[in-house]
């Protein structure tokens, strides 16, 4: 079955390539309604013929004539170039698998205990890729067991069976897989560049229309190695909905002394409030294998991008931080920014005025877990343990009214580091905090800390500290 699983790998770049590629192809003009690939895709047989191709090419590409249609609408290829590329895909066009040849002996005969099994009370149904299939030979239930034929589901599947009389070997193969791969190449050299500028256009636009696999077609094959990961976790489309990117712009390019170029590309995104800033790309394309492939892709951003998702986590934590106060006023000062690669750091002087988040002390969170425990349990403290208690309480009464009443005041010095993607986006799984100790120190902020729990959590909290001070007075 691993032959099986080997054809998903390229099914969603194949898709992409087919139906995300260039969304206008979708638009384009009406197909002629009496010609169909074998997969049922209409064709617009007049468009092809107006661009040098004859009916006879056409009914042999099959499912390769609406690709061909798709890259002429959309200019990948021009009319000077569509002969080329008929002729290569025709030349390389897989053949179709051949019909399985029934020798003396197909399978070997069914085992004794096999031939004993007996069908189930009621009929069974075999229902493969939304189609009902009927066995060539009636599914025998043993031991709890569905038995089929081998061969019929294999061919059901797409695969091709053969038995090997020798080995007494039963070989299952997916020509499907090699098929895809075929089609797959075919379209990555369709698409392949004539000039390092062309291909920095392509991949940019492939950039723009979030296509991950156009982009991929156009990585040298070690960058593809490296980058496949990182698109296939994307499900071959890459960005997000927002802020999305507006345009492009080659700000320069330049030639290496060793022969490759380098080129600048800027990309500005918008959102539906306005502009979102931009972020740059340093693109390197080398010829290689007779072709220009892109071989590395490095970024710059707009510093007031980065700044502002920054702040954003800063003001993330301090909502969390200061969950059940009431902030009067929040500042939040950048001191300092530094940026090196897709790492940067910058410190805040933070400044929060703030009241207790409740009308009454009995209210706040930890006090209600010390009350709810003396209530509880009252009649069964020790003298010495009530008294402990009944102090502690009037303490924090006394305490949290000031707090509920009197504005505080909380300064610190906040330190946020950080690890952006190559787009320019924060990656939320490497945000780090650090606050300033009282001897100048940076120290990773503590997460567990009581104005970080939840209302559940401090409640208990109250709760265990009357317990424990009960339990220490015997």
């Amino acid at each position: 079955m691993t032959s099986f699983r080997r054809k998903l790998w390229f099914l969603p770049m194949l898709l992409v390539l087919f139906l995300i590629l260039i969304p206008a192809a979708a638009t384009a003009a009406i197909p002629d309604p009496g010609y169909k690939s074998a997969d049922g895709t209409a064709v617009d047989i007049q468009f092809l013929l107006d661009h040098g191709l004859t009916m006879a090419q056409i009914k042999a590409l099959d499912y390769y004539a609406p690709v061909v249609e798709m890259l002429l609408k959309t200019g990948q290829i021009n009319k000077d170039q569509v002969r080329t590329l008929v002729e290569g895909l025709l030349a390389h066009r897989p053949a179709e698998a051949e019909p399985l040849k029934e020798g003396p002996a197909p399978f070997p005969p069914p085992s004794p205990r096999s031939a004993a099994g007996e069908p189930s009370t009621g009929p069974l149904k075999f229902v493969i890729n939304n189609s009902l299939l009927e066995p060539d030979v009636t599914p025998r239930i043993i031991d709890g067991r569905v038995m089929v034929p081998a061969r019929w589901l294999a061919e059901a599947l797409g695969a091709r069976v053969e038995w090997e009389e020798a080995t007494r070997t039963i070989k299952i193969d997916d020509p499907e897989s090699d098929s895809l791969h075929r089609q797959l190449t075919l379209l990555e050299k369709a698409l392949t560049p004539e000039s390092p500028g062309e291909a920095v256009q392509s991949w940019a636009a492939g950039v723009k229309n979030r296509n991950g696999a156009w982009q991929y077609a156009l990585l040298a094959p070690a960058l593809k190695e490296k980058c496949r990961p990182d698109y296939e976790r994307m499900g071959w489309v890459t960005g997000v909905s927002s802020p999305w990117i507006e345009k492009y712009t080659i700000l320069e390019q330049k030639e290496e002394p060793e022969g490759s170029w380098r080129f600048t590309v800027q990309f500005d995104l918008m959102t539906s409030t306005g502009p979102a800033g931009s972020y740059i790309n340093h693109v390197t394309v080398q010829h290689q294998d007779g072709s220009w492939y892109i071989t590395g892709i490095d970024s710059t951003w707009d510093q007031w991008q980065l700044k502002v998702q920054l702040q954003k986590q800063v003001e993330d934590l301090i909502a969390r931080q200061y969950q059940h106060y009431r902030v009067l006023d929040t500042k939040i000062d950048l001191q300092s920014f530094y940026q090196s690669g897709f790492q940067a750091e910058a410190v805040y002087l933070v400044r929060v005025s703030h009241l207790l988040g409740v009308d009454t002390p009995a209210e706040w969170p930890p006090q209600k877990g010390r009350l709810h425990y003396l209530e509880e349990n009252r009649a069964r403290l020790t003298p010495e343990a009530l008294r402990k208690i009944e102090r502690q309480i009037a303490f924090w009464q006394q305490e949290l009214q000031e707090y509920i009443t009197e504005p505080q005041e909380a300064n610190e010095f906040l330190k946020v580091t950080v690890r952006f993607d190559s787009r320019g986006r924060l990656q939320k799984d490497s945000v780090q905090f650090f606050i300033e100790d009282a001897v100048g120190q940076y120290i990773p902020q503590d997460m567990n800390l009581p104005y970080f729990k939840s209302e559940a959590e401090l409640i208990q909290q109250g709760y265990e500290e009357m317990r424990q001070l009960a339990a220490g007075a015997g």
